[in-house]
């Protein structure tokens, strides 16, 4: 409810879900966030820009090429997000004396 000036503020955050077919389990997610992880950066800034967590389920043979493709460009994102920084890789004329 940003709307009205809410946002995440809090100390620790527990939660997980299980998703099961039948008897047989097909996802465990579990996430924890706490204060107390030896973060020197609180929860509220650690989250930011975002004020919402969601877990999204979408199974089944018609899912298949669309998972691949959102790990494909998860992948690329992370990659992407802790790659060296470039450096000026001009190459070094080197010359004979």
């Amino acid at each position: 409810r940003r709307a009205r000036g809410e946002e995440w503020d809090f100390l620790h955050y527990e939660s997980a879900n299980d998703v099961y077919v039948g008897d047989k389990l097909l996802l465990h997610d579990a996430v924890r966030l706490s204060v107390e992880d030896g973060s020197r950066v609180s929860i509220k800034e650690r989250m930011r820009p975002f004020l919402c967590s969601a877990m999204v389920v979408l199974a089944g043979p018609r899912m298949v090429k669309v998972a691949a493709e959102a790990l494909a460009a998860i992948a690329l994102r992370q990659s992407e997000r802790f790659a060296e920084p470039a450096y000026d890789k001009a190459p070094t004329q080197l010359t004979e004396s």
